[in-house]
């Protein structure tokens, strides 16, 4: 928030317990991953076709889906929160438009600390101070 100069740190955890929080009360789209067992390799790595279906099953996409890797990309992309494994192909529909996202190389790293600085005129609060702020989460 650079407006007011404040900086917002969740855990995994209370991450985890909002979106629970948002699935319970509604604002949050469920979907159910049904394996279709095609493999498929992509960039030389071994995946899996799989079939993401809304409950109510009025919306679905694919996902080619990678057991052999672990990365924390469904934590951002909720309708593949059900996945085991990371997607290296899926797609995203925002209102008319259709987003395919493709990995196009894969290498670990190590994250950078930088990554993690905050800069020193930011007020640093937890999620929970925020909403009591009267911010709303985006």
């Amino acid at each position: 928030m650079e407006k007011e100069k404040m900086a917002i740190l969740t855990t995994y955890e209370e991450e985890k317990l909002d979106k629970a929080k948002r699935a319970a009360s509604g604002h949050l789209e469920t979907y159910n991953a049904e394996k279709t067992g095609q493999k498929v390799s992509l960039l030389g790595i071994p995946t899996e076709r799989v079939l993401l279906k809304n409950v109510d099953n009025t919306k679905s996409f694919e996902a080619l889906v990678s057991a052999d890797l672990d990365s924390p990309v469904t934590l951002f992309f909720e309708p593949l929160s059900q996945l085991k494994g990371t997607p290296l192909q899926f797609s995203e529909r925002e209102v008319d438009w259709v987003i395919r996202y493709t990995a196009i190389a894969v290498k670990p790293q190590p994250v950078a600390p930088q990554l993690f600085d905050i800069n020193p005129d930011f007020m640093v609060i937890t999620m929970k101070q925020m909403l009591e702020m009267g911010h709303p989460k985006n």
